[in-house]
């Protein structure tokens, strides 16, 4: 598949779709980690998803570091290729923390159920946003979408204060009040590595279009 009506040469399209690839890892991946609530097995799937984003990371780095790609291009696509990576980092250390305590309070347990839920709903919609966003060419269309994925990060954000709020509002002991917190900063460091992307795409994309 030819992308980018020609845009790129054939080493730069194979990089994109690779960075593709990467995001489908991280669907893959965000899609598991309320699975560890009954399973906590399958953090050993996310970290082999995590593993195989690697290995896309480094592929794209032998492409880069091979020629096949314009020079004025090498330092915006390795820069890229770590923000992509990033997302399933991220994910992973999400899906760790889940699994570092254990509150007996049924009530405690279930609200960060409830909220991890929310969190991953909103993460997966804004991958799909950002897997979007990296098939096109059209700088228009390309705003309009990280736009969306900024009220995305904007509404992980909401969903962060909340976490917060509860966690204040509730007489618990330290080791739930510092899990409550960084459960509702590992949702939010997703949705920022998403941003970061789309940041990052957008900029790479207007300096070849405009």
């Amino acid at each position: 598949m030819k992308l980018f009506g020609g845009l790129f040469n054939l080493g730069e399209q194979d990089i994109i779709k690779n960075y593709i690839e990467i995001i489908d890892i991280g669907i893959k991946a965000n899609r598991k980690v309320p699975e560890l609530f009954k399973d906590p097995t399958v953090i050993d799937e996310i970290r082999k998803l995590e593993r195989e984003s690697d290995s896309k990371a480094f592929k794209i780095y032998n492409i880069i570091i091979s020629g096949a790609i314009s020079p004025n291009l090498i330092d915006i696509l390795l820069d890229f290729v770590n923000l992509e990576d990033n997302i399933i980092d991220m994910i992973y250390n999400l899906s760790r923390e889940l699994l570092r305590y254990k509150d007996k309070d049924s009530r405690i347990k279930v609200y960060i159920e409830k909220s991890v839920l929310q969190g991953t709903a909103l993460i997966e919609k804004t991958l799909y946003l950002l897997r979007d966003m990296e098939q096109l060419d059209d700088l228009d269309k390309i705003k309009k979408i990280r736009a969306k994925i900024q009220k995305n990060e904007q509404l992980g954000d909401r969903l962060k204060d909340s976490i917060f709020d509860f966690a204040y509002d509730q007489n618990v002991n330290f080791k739930t009040f510092y899990h409550l917190l960084e459960v509702g900063h590992k949702l939010d460091d997703v949705l920022d590595s998403c941003e970061d992307s789309s940041d990052a795409f957008m900029t790479f994309m207007s300096s070849l279009i405009t």
